[in-house]
């Protein structure tokens, strides 16, 4: 979409985004890179049986909402100071 932002679309086995999203959670803990030793990653996902969206905006902007809020959700738990950041 735009900077360090993209979409993923699944339109295939959506009953098990779960085992997916639990998978791709552990993989990015369990990383370990050459340069840097960890990374975390923020996202937001809607569904579109949630409700009738008025648009393509209205889905993105409300992933946006729920991703910004698994960032401060991780920013809490690990503790980091984010104004030093």
């Amino acid at each position: 979409m735009g900077g360090d932002e993209f979409v993923v679309i699944i339109t295939k086995d959506i009953p098990q985004f779960e085992n997916l999203l639990r998978a791709f959670e552990q993989r990015v803990e369990s990383w370990h890179g050459e340069f840097v030793e960890s990374m975390a990653v923020s996202y937001g996902y809607v569904f579109s049986s949630e409700r009738k969206w008025n648009s393509i905006f209205d889905i993105s902007k409300a992933s946006d909402e729920r991703m910004y809020e698994s960032k401060k959700q991780y920013y809490t738990r690990s503790g980091m100071d984010r104004s030093r950041q």
